[in-house]
């Protein structure tokens, strides 16, 4: 993907536009009043919680009460440089960084322009599960992608032309619950959709979740 965005008349790294959300989200307030007694959903939840706090599984635990905490409409979550490290750190998600390398060194190679500098972005690449449960439960299926400043090397002496990426790396997650089939043989589901139910009755809020890279890298791919 190449954009021509620019800021103080010098490209500026960014990530490719945000994923659409999910057509079967879960209004806000659309319950509102249907139920007047959510005791025991605030009760499931804290249960989750108090899991959370004795497995240590802190990302989760900031991300739910975001969650909980019910923001205005809009309001964006930041990923931590500690817990960026973290998801950044998981092997699903270093193989699918490569993924996005090698998505804008074939961009490069489509179309080499050599000696110009480009800002190329590779798509977002989906992830649905990582080891570190932590970050597993705290984002659930996220993405991430590369955005750089791309520039073709003219073919040397004794190798043909190649990409100079300097890129930074993204996240982004839509923090919400899907409704499942649940049943009293599947606990987990459950408190899934009892967490949806508190959205519906305008008691928490689903959001979007950034986290990027601090600085800037390098790279450098035979094209």
């Amino acid at each position: 993907m190449v954009s021509a965005a620019r800021f103080g008349g010098r490209y500026k790294l960014h990530p490719p536009p945000d994923r659409a959300l999910p057509d079967d989200r879960a209004i806000h307030g659309s319950k509102a009043g249907t139920r007047d007694d959510s005791s025991y959903l605030a009760a499931d939840i804290a249960a989750v919680k108090a899991y959370f706090d004795v497995r240590g599984y802190d990302f989760a635990a900031d991300m739910l009460d975001f969650y909980l905490d019910n923001h205005a409409s809009g309001e964006e979550y930041k990923i931590s440089l500690e817990n960026y490290l973290k998801v950044v750190g998981a092997s699903v998600v270093k193989s699918k960084i490569s993924e996005c390398l090698d998505d804008i060194a074939e961009q490069a190679r489509k179309d080499p322009q050599i000696g110009v500098k480009r800002e190329l972005t590779s798509d977002w690449k989906g992830i649905h599960s990582v080891d570190d449960q932590d970050v597993a439960n705290a984002l659930g299926t996220f993405a991430v992608a590369v955005g750089s400043d791309t520039t073709v090397l003219a073919p040397g002496l004794l190798d043909g032309l190649r990409a100079q990426i300097s890129f930074k790396i993204y996240i982004w997650d839509y923090y919400n619950f899907d409704q499942l089939q649940a049943g009293y043989t599947k606990p987990a589901k459950t408190l899934n959709n009892e967490a949806r139910l508190l959205e519906e009755l305008g008691l928490a809020r689903s959001y979007i979740a950034r986290g990027e890279s601090p600085y800037s890298q390098m790279w450098t791919q035979n094209l």
